[in-house]
């Protein structure tokens, strides 16, 4: 739930993602739909006057998301890894993914998900995806470097609860990178089993009134 937030990030038809200073009373994903409401109307009453609904949240329908794989179904790209000790396997049968975690190990990157990316444009990025786990715990998420140093450009620690919650982050300064990645790492977090969807990776274009 954003409120009175302005800019807020405008999705387009089209799949881009505008930031704007369009100054709704509030915002929020309601039913997969992005919903703007005002004061007089309750967002969650979506059929009523009062609010505006954006088909176009669902992020796996947009040209312009890089994870092809937005919803494991099919998973493409996605590969699994084990490093260092980390043990675990993962399920990807109900279009999310499902990582069960047998030994954490020592160090987040031990248990990773990964997906490869062709960064074609520098500037921010908004990272969204829906995740929970069995018992309370945190996953951690990073955009960086796909070899060599593996230098990330941005890392995001994500706190999950036992409900399916939505998670949006804004991702800044990235540069241009043919050889890039987007990592969920799951270790050194307890063994708790950790469930991932909607995966979406979209370029922000800036000053859009």
């Amino acid at each position: 739930y954003i409120d009175n937030i302005s800019p807020v990030l405008r999705p387009q038809p089209d799949g881009t993602v505008w930031k704007s200073y369009f100054y709704p009373k509030s915002m929020d994903i309601h039913n997969g739909n992005l919903v703007f409401g005002w004061p007089s109307k309750p967002i969650a009453n979506v059929g009523l006057v009062g609010a505006l609904v954006l088909n176009t949240a669902d992020s796996c329908l947009w040209d312009t998301n890089l994870i092809k794989g937005c919803n494991f179904d099919p998973m493409k790209n996605w590969s699994f890894g084990l490093y260092n000790g980390g043990g675990g396997w993962v399920n990807y049968g109900n279009k999310n993914m499902q990582v069960n975690i047998s030994n954490p190990s020592t160090q987040t990157w031990h248990i990773q998900a990964r997906y490869p990316l062709n960064l074609t444009k520098a500037g921010s990025y908004m990272l969204s995806f829906k995740a929970k786990a069995t018992a309370a715990r945190s996953v951690e998420v990073s955009l960086g470097r796909n070899g060599g140093t593996y230098a990330n450009y941005a890392v995001q620690s994500v706190p999950l609860t036992t409900s399916m919650q939505y998670f949006s982050y804004q991702l800044d300064n990235v540069p241009i990178d043919s050889a890039a990645r987007l990592d969920f790492n799951f270790g050194r977090a307890g063994t708790a089993q950790v469930t991932v969807d909607e995966v979406s990776l979209i370029p922000i274009i800036p000053n859009h009134y």
